[in-house]
């Protein structure tokens, strides 16, 4: 009946993190563990600088082994509370648990230095002795470097278990509660000063999340962000640069806003002319940029980049051949959606060659190839030559079926 009564009132107030804490008690008691994980995320959301209801959600992430996140939430446990000793016990623990070896020492020893007592002095000379047992036990720092009750120390320690928790989360498909450890990696790289790649590292994982969760405004925002603060940090000529600026570049192009496309593909491809020679590196910014540059209907523009990409790899090993097959079948599909069948029949058969060469004459991956072929071959009124490719993908076609 209370349990009732408080999920009525969760639907009443549902970003009251007192509700959804009680809720999570009540689930505990029925021992429906994840429901009780479940209404415990939402308290944190409601109340992100509640360091207890972290710990309480760490300890029982922990207790289902889900160490990840684990980790993420008393890594935002000791970035609230640094002097909380339980919690960096725990944090360590589970550290050293998951093979963390010199961040969980590094962990002992800040809270022996940050709460000297002798409990969390015989941790950290304990952790040493089974963790170094052929060094000498270092002393604990006298002064813990703590500012604004924020741990300076270990920012790179709390930084990477937020990480850590949004790869692991977003494996498992659980994009809002990626989305929330990405918020949390920000906050823990905004805390270092200077800027460094952590934080454009962080505001892109958290863009890309948005981006897959379909909230493409704040997708957008984030790698605004990442893109200014890349600006900040080295200047425009950057592979932060580049990298911020092709991700801005495939969301406008997951939009259908080609114009942003073409010109944040620009953009990147000129910074990645400076940085790299031919390449994938460079290739791929071309490469984007060409499709953008057909989208929006400046065909010339993508006939030469795609012509520069063909011209500057070799295929001379199997994963340059492939991107050499790719940059070929799109000139083809280039020529071919402006009306210039003569020299999309050149490329088209250009792509059958490389293809045979990869995969085999016979291979189901000719199908599109052999398909476009025959469109071409229609439109330039070569009835005999289309039948015999037409011909060619049914019997392909039939022999893989029939296997």
């Amino acid at each position: 009946e209370a349990l009732r009564e408080y999920l009525v009132a969760e639907q009443l107030d549902p970003d009251s993190a007192v509700i959804h804490s009680r809720v999570a008690h009540f689930y505990l008691q029925k021992h429906r563990v994840q429901d009780a994980i479940s209404e415990l995320r939402d308290a944190v959301a409601a109340a992100p600088a509640d360091e207890k209801l972290h710990y309480e959600l760490a300890n029982l992430l922990a207790e289902v082994s889900d160490n990840e996140a684990a980790l993420a939430e008393y890594a935002a446990v000791v970035h609230l509370q640094p002097h909380w000793a339980e919690a960096a016990g725990r944090f360590a623990a589970l550290l050293e648990k998951q093979g963390q070896t010199q961040s969980a020492l590094d962990e002992y020893r800040r809270i022996a230095a940050a709460a000297p007592n002798e409990q969390t002095k015989s941790q950290y000379e304990q952790a040493e002795l089974r963790l170094r047992p052929r060094q000498t036990v270092q002393q604990p720092l006298q002064t813990p470097q703590v500012a604004d009750n924020h741990p300076v120390e270990n920012s790179d320690l709390l930084w990477r278990a937020s990480m850590d928790a949004v790869k692991a989360q977003t494996r498992r498909g659980n994009l809002l509660v990626a989305a929330h450890y990405a918020r949390q990696a920000v906050d823990f790289a905004e805390q270092v000063a200077p800027h460094d790649r952590r934080l454009t590292e962080s505001l892109r994982l958290l863009g890309s999340i948005y981006q897959r969760l379909n909230k493409f405004p704040q997708a957008r925002e984030e790698y605004l962000r990442a893109l200014a603060v890349a600006q900040e940090m080295s200047g425009s000529d950057t592979e932060d640069g580049v990298l911020t600026l092709d991700a801005l570049g495939e969301l406008a192009m997951s939009l259908k806003d080609y114009r942003n496309a073409e010109t944040y593909y620009a953009n990147a491809a000129a910074i990645a002319r400076k940085l790299y020679g031919p390449g994938p590196a460079r290739d791929a910014q071309l490469f984007y940029l060409a499709n953008a540059s057909r989208e929006q209907g400046h065909m010339s523009q993508a006939e030469s980049l795609l012509h520069e990409l063909i011209s500057t790899t070799n295929g001379r090993d199997p994963e340059s051949e492939s991107r050499l097959t790719s940059y070929v079948e799109n000139l083809a599909d280039l020529y071919y959606s402006w009306g210039k069948y003569q020299q999309a029949d050149v490329y088209y058969h250009r792509t059958l060659s490389l293809q045979e060469r990869q995969f085999s004459a016979r291979s189901p991956m000719l199908d599109r190839t052999l398909s476009q072929l025959a469109l071409v071959m229609h439109k330039l009124g070569r009835s005999k030559e289309e039948r015999a490719y037409l011909m060619r993908r049914t019997q392909i076609l039939a022999a893989y079926n029939g296997r």
